[in-house]
């Protein structure tokens, strides 16, 4: 007689389509996971240089409102170029000179915690980041007109992580 073995095992088969089927899965987790930290890691560096761009507006418009007869030489001196305004002085850098100098383009850098560097060779130098690259502009057509009607441009760029490309957001603002 012929004994009927009752075998309740999986196939070979059966378990690689299972772990094959847990490696898909635990895949698309990962990649899942790795996009929601990339989206939060630029929206609070977005976060950051909209609170650089918003610090450098309020420094523009105290130094302004300070220093109106010097701001008003110091805009007519910059030529079109960039300068920033220097946190830890309340003034601009490049520093205001005598009114028959051209002013150098400047952009000024910040680290995450707003910590102020001058130039890049500074950044370079100092350890972190992501740095942010910050300019003040003014809208050359406004330049000679009613100070009142001067709009400054600021911006702050940094690089992507991870990616090679960069970010920017700029704050447009009219002095009063």
């Amino acid at each position: 007689m012929i004994k009927k073995l009752n075998h309740t095992g999986d196939t070979i088969i059966e378990v690689l389509l299972a772990i094959t089927i847990a490696s898909f899965v635990l895949a698309a987790a990962v990649v899942s996971a790795d996009s929601s930290l990339n989206t939060e890691r630029q929206s609070q560096n977005r976060s950051i240089a909209i609170q650089i761009t918003q610090s450098q507006i309020e420094e523009l418009e105290a130094y302004y409102t300070n220093e109106q007869q010097i701001f008003q030489g110091y805009i007519a001196n910059l030529n079109g170029n960039s300068f920033c305004m220097n946190p830890s002085t309340s003034a601009p850098e490049p520093a205001p000179t005598d009114p028959l100098t051209a002013l150098p383009p400047t952009t000024c850098y910040f680290s995450q915690s707003d910590v102020y560097y001058a130039t890049a060779a500074d950044v370079v130098a100092a350890a972190g980041g992501p740095w942010y690259a910050v300019t003040v502009t003014f809208d050359r057509n406004d330049l000679g007109q009613n100070p009142a009607l001067y709009q400054a441009s600021v911006t702050a760029t940094w690089a992507q992580t991870g990616t090679g490309s960069s970010n920017s957001v700029t704050a447009d603002y009219r002095l009063n």
